[in-house]
C-alpha cells in the first residue's frame, strides 16, 4: 500500500505537541513534521510485510492517520463528569444544590435531608440518561460506519483486498465501485470511464441532488497501473473547507510538477455513480478528513426556553433574598420581643439578644431554605416530561415526512420549532430547484426565442455565440444509448452542478449546436442545418478551462480547432464589457445593452458572451504564467485569477442570454 509521509504547512500553522513530531507509518516510515510542507510520498517498491495487516495490529498505535471516526461525546471515563458538567449549566440546577449543601448543616437545616436531597437526584439521573441513550446511539452509528468494507491496493500481493475503514490510513490506494460510499478524502488517480472522469452523488456533503463530475489529474492520463508509480503529492494540511484543494503532484524528482485541484478530489461521504469503479490515494483520513472537520463537534444544545427560564429563575432568586432578608429581621424583631422571658418560648434555642449578626445570618439562611419552593423543580421535570412526547409526536407525524419520516436526534430543543418567525434562505437553488428556464437570446443585436427565427445560415456571430454556450460550461454527458451518438436526431443527457450551464447548454443544443461528446482532453460538438437534414461534427482540443470565481464574475474556455485557438468566454455584464475590444461595433454593443436593461427588467437572469482568436505564441507565453499559477500552493486562486485576466482581454461581442 505504500509508504507514506506527511508534513505541514502550507496555508496555516498546525497545532501539534511534541508527541506529535515523530510517527510511524504503517509502513515503519517516519512521519516528520515541520512548519513548511506537507505531502504524501507513495512508494510502491518498499518489500515488507504487508502494510495492511500492520495497520490492523498496530491500530490503536496509528490513531493520528487512521480512518476510524468518533463522534460520540462521552466515553467510559468521562461520562460523569462532563455530564453533570453540562447539566450544571442550568441555573436551576445549582440553586438546588446549595440549598442542599444548606440543609445539611444542623444548625440550619430545615427539611429532611433525604426529602431535599431527592428530587435534584432525580432530576440528574433522568438527564443523564436520556443524554446515555443519546450517545449510544452516535457509538453505534460510529461502529457501523468504521467496520463498512472497501478495497485497499496491497502493495506486497499487489492485489486489491477487502479491509474495513477504520483500517485504511493516509497512503494507502483504495478502490470505490459503484454505489459505493467513498470512505475517506482521495485523490483519483485512475477510472473506468474512457472519458478519465467519474461521477459523483454528493448529496450527503452539500444537499444537492445533481451528480458531480470529477477528473483524473492530468499526470495519470497516460499510466495504466498508479498503483504501481512511485510519486509525491505535495498538498495542504487537513483543513475543514469542502471547496477547496491545492496540491501538486511530481513522479519523479527533477521532472515537471503537475497541479491538482478539488475537481480530482473525492471527499468522505460521496457516493460513486455510473462509473464501474475508480482508484484513488488516500490524502486525508477519519477525523482529519474535510467533512468530519466541517462538522461541528457535538455539544450539549440548550432551548430559548431554557434560557428564558434560566433568566426568570436569576431574578427569582434577587426576589427569594430579598423576601428572605425581611423575614430574618421580622423573625429576630419577634425573638427579640420576648425579651429575658425568650428561655420559656420552645421554639427559640439561643439568647436572641445576643451575638444579633450571626443570629440574623442563620434566620437568613433558614428563610432561604423554607422558601425554596419560589423554584419550583418540578418546573423542569414537566419540561422534559412534555419534550420526551413531543419527540414521539414528531417522530410519528405522517405529515412530517419527505421521502423518510423525520428523525428527532435531540429533543432538548423541540420548542424552538415553534418559536420561528421568519426564515432567510441564499440558496435560490433550494427554492426554485434549480429549475432555470431559457428565455430568449440577443445575437448580434437581434434577439432570437426559438430556432426557428434563426436565419439560415449562420454567420460567425451566431456560430461563436451557440458554440460558446455548447462547450464554455462544467456540464458533462451521462450517456444513457452511447450506441445511438451516430445518429443525427441523438439528443445526450447533459448533468452539473451549475443550473446556468445545464440550461445554456440545453439552449444551444435546441438550437441545433449539441454537445455529444467531452472528456478532459477534448469536447465535440455536432452542428446541425436549419432543416436538421445535415451535420457536421467537429471535435475541439481542450487547452485551458478557467472556471468561474467570485472576483471575475466570468468563466472562459480556450480551445483548439483547425490549427486555430479560440477562447470562448461568458460571464457577468460589468465583467465582460470593459475587456471588449475597441473594433467591436458601437451599434452593436448600443442594441445589446437596451436588450440588458430589457431583461432585467422582466427580471431574466442574464449573462454576456463573447470571444477572441489567440495567437499561437501568445498563448505559450500566456501559458507558462498560468501553470506557474496553477501550481502554487499559496494563493493559488488569486494567482489563476490574475493570470486568467490577462489573456480575457480584446473580446468581440457575441451575444447576451
Amino acid at each position: 500500500m505504500g509508504n507514506f509521509v506527511v508534513l505541514p504547512l502550507f496555508h496555516r500553522p498546525l497545532n501539534s505537541s511534541k508527541n506529535d513530531i515523530e510517527l510511524k507509518s504503517i509502513d515503519s516510515q517516519p512521519i516528520q513534521e515541520d512548519t513548511n510542507k506537507y505531502h504524501v510520498n507513495y512508494d510502491p517498491s518498499i518489500h515488507i510485510e504487508s502494510s495492511l495487516w500492520i495497520n490492523i495490529k498496530s491500530r490503536t498505535k496509528n490513531k493520528k492517520l487512521s480512518n476510524r471516526i468518533r463522534t460520540t461525546r462521552y466515553n467510559l471515563l468521562t461520562f460523569i463528569p462532563k455530564n453533570l458538567f453540562e447539566q450544571f449549566h442550568r441555573v436551576a440546577n445549582i440553586y438546588f444544590a446549595i440549598l442542599i449543601v444548606l440543609n445539611w448543616i444542623p444548625v440550619i437545616n430545615a427539611i429532611a435531608k433525604t426529602v431535599a436531597f431527592l428530587p435534584l437526584t432525580v432530576i440528574l439521573v433522568i438527564t443523564a440518561v436520556k443524554d446515555l441513550v443519546e450517545d449510544l446511539k452516535r457509538w453505534r452509528s460510529d461502529v457501523y460506519i468504521n467496520k463498512q468494507l472497501t478495497e485497499v491496493y496491497d502493495k506486497t500481493s499487489r492485489t486489491f483486498v477487502q479491509c474495513q475503514w477504520q483500517d485504511v490510513s493516509v497512503g494507502n490506494i483504495i478502490r470505490i465501485r459503484a454505489d459505493q460510499a467513498v470512505p475517506a478524502d482521495i485523490v483519483l488517480l485512475s477510472s473506468t470511464s474512457c472519458e478519465s472522469t467519474c461521477y459523483l452523488d454528493t448529496a450527503a456533503i452539500d444537499g444537492e441532488t445533481n451528480l458531480k463530475q470529477k477528473r483524473i489529474a492530468s499526470c495519470f492520463l497516460n499510466i495504466s497501473k498508479p498503483e504501481e508509480t512511485s510519486f509525491e503529492l505535495q498538498c495542504d494540511p487537513p483543513n475543514e473547507d469542502i471547496y477547496h484543494f491545492h496540491g501538486r503532484i511530481i513522479l519523479a524528482p527533477g521532472t515537471d510538477t503537475y497541479s491538482c485541484d478539488n475537481n480530482n478530489v473525492l471527499l468522505r461521504g460521496c457516493v460513486l455513480r455510473i462509473t464501474e469503479y475508480v482508484d484513488g490515494i488516500v490524502v486525508y483520513a477519519g477525523n482529519q478528513t474535510k467533512v468530519i472537520r466541517a462538522s461541528k463537534k457535538t455539544s450539549s444544545k440548550h432551548s430559548r426556553i431554557e434560557r428564558y427560564i434560566n433568566r426568570d429563575v436569576l431574578f427569582s432568586s434577587v426576589v427569594l433574598i430579598f423576601l428572605c432578608l425581611f423575614g430574618a429581621g421580622l423573625s429576630l424583631n419577634w425573638e427579640r420581643s420576648f425579651g429575658h422571658l425568650w428561655i420559656f418560648v420552645p421554639f427559640i434555642v439561643d439568647n436572641p439578644l445576643n451575638n444579633f449578626a450571626s443570629h440574623f445570618f442563620v434566620s437568613t439562611i433558614r428563610f432561604v431554605i423554607l422558601f425554596q419552593v419560589m423554584v419550583p423543580i418540578a418546573l423542569y421535570v414537566s419540561l422534559d416530561i412534555v419534550r420526551v412526547l413531543q419527540m414521539y409526536k414528531i417522530g410519528r407525524d405522517k405529515h412530517l415526512k419527505y421521502e423518510h419520516p423525520i428523525s428527532c436526534r435531540t429533543f432538548t430543543i423541540n420548542e424552538d420549532l415553534g418559536q420561528i418567525g421568519y426564515i432567510f434562505s441564499d440558496k435560490t437553488g433550494t427554492l426554485t430547484q434549480n429549475e432555470l428556464i431559457f428565455r430568449t437570446v440577443s445575437i448580434g443585436g437581434l434577439q432570437y426565442s426559438n430556432r426557428s427565427e434563426l436565419p439560415e445560415e449562420h454567420d460567425a456571430l451566431t456560430y461563436h455565440f451557440l458554440t460558446t454556450l455548447a462547450i464554455c460550461n462544467t456540464t458533462f454527458i451521462v450517456d444513457e444509448h452511447p450506441d445511438l451518438v451516430h445518429n443525427l436526431d441523438y439528443r445526450p443527457k447533459y448533468e452539473g452542478d451549475n443550473a446556468d450551464d445545464l440550461v445554456l447548454c440545453q439552449a444551444a443544443s435546441d438550437f441545433g449546436v449539441r454537445m455529444i461528446s467531452r472528456s478532459a482532453q477534448t469536447v465535440a460538438v455536432r452542428y446541425i442545418d436549419s432543416t436538421d437534414t445535415q451535420r457536421e461534427d467537429v471535435e475541439y482540443e481542450i487547452l485551458c478551462l478557467l472556471p468561474f470565481d467570485s472576483s471575475r464574475k466570468r468563466m472562459s474556455i480556450i480551445v483548439r480547432t483547425n490549427d486555430k485557438i479560440y477562447l470562448y468566454i461568458k460571464g457577468a455584464e460589468t465583467s465582460i464589457w470593459p475587456n471588449l475590444s475597441e473594433y467591436n461595433e458601437m451599434n452593436m454593443k448600443m442594441t445589446i445593452e437596451q436588450h440588458s436593461i430589457g431583461f432585467a427588467e422582466q427580471g431574466f437572469r442574464s449573462l454576456l458572451v463573447a470571444f477572441r482568436e489567440i495567437e499561437l505564441e501568445d498563448f505559450q507565453n500566456w501559458f507558462q504564467r498560468y501553470q506557474t499559477a496553477a501550481n502554487a500552493l499559496n494563493n493559488r486562486e488569486e494567482a489563476i485569477a490574475a493570470a486568467a485576466s490577462a489573456i480575457e482581454v480584446d473580446l468581440i461581442l457575441a451575444g447576451l442570454t
